[in-house]
Parts: C-alpha cells; structure tokens; sequence
C-alpha cells in the first residue's frame, strides 16, 4: 500500500489524498482521527473547501478478502495561517490630561 501524503492546506483551498492497494476488490475507508468521514470510500479524498474542521490525523484502511490494513502513520493535514487584509498603518497620539478643580 502507498501511504497517503502529508499535506498543508489553507482555510477554502482544495485538497487531495491518494492511497494505491495492489491487487483487487479492495474497499476503502478514509477517517480523520480514527473516526470514518461519511462517504469517503474511495481510493482518493478531495475536500474541496478546506476548513478548520478538516485539520488532523487523517487516516485510510484498505479492506479486502484477506483482512485490512490501515496505514502506517497518521497524516497531519494541517492548516497553515495566511494574513486575508493586511492591517492599517495607525499613528498613536498621546491623549493630553488635565485635572479639573
């Protein structure tokens, strides 16, 4: 089995996972913390709109006749940061005190 590869991701960009199984009639389940992602039973996972939720340890267990085998590390599919608006440039001006009888 070729393991699924580690992958950075920013938050609404689209994001791929492959695993090869030699042989046939494997059955796929992706999982994301161990638990399975409702319908992800393919070969591949393609998230299309990458969210915060989607950050961790992905996972895939290829299933056949013979048994199943999960891969052999976690994936971190991480979230990296990225600045959207840049921030504006501000000017702090001491605020004069005076004391009122």
């Amino acid at each position: 089995m070729r393991q699924p590869q580690a992958q950075a991701s920013q938050v609404g960009e689209r994001r791929w996972f492959f695993v090869d199984a030699l042989g046939q009639s494997f059955a796929f389940s992706m999982q994301l913390h161990s638990n399975n992602l409702a319908g992800a039973t393919n070969y591949s996972l393609e998230i299309t709109n990458v969210q915060i939720t989607n950050a961790g340890s992905t996972t895939v267990v290829v299933t056949n006749a013979y048994g199943s085998i999960t891969s052999a590390q976690p994936v971190d599919a991480s979230l990296t940061a990225s600045i959207v608006t840049q921030p504006l440039s501000q000017t702090n001006m001491p605020v004069k005190m005076s004391s009122s009888p």
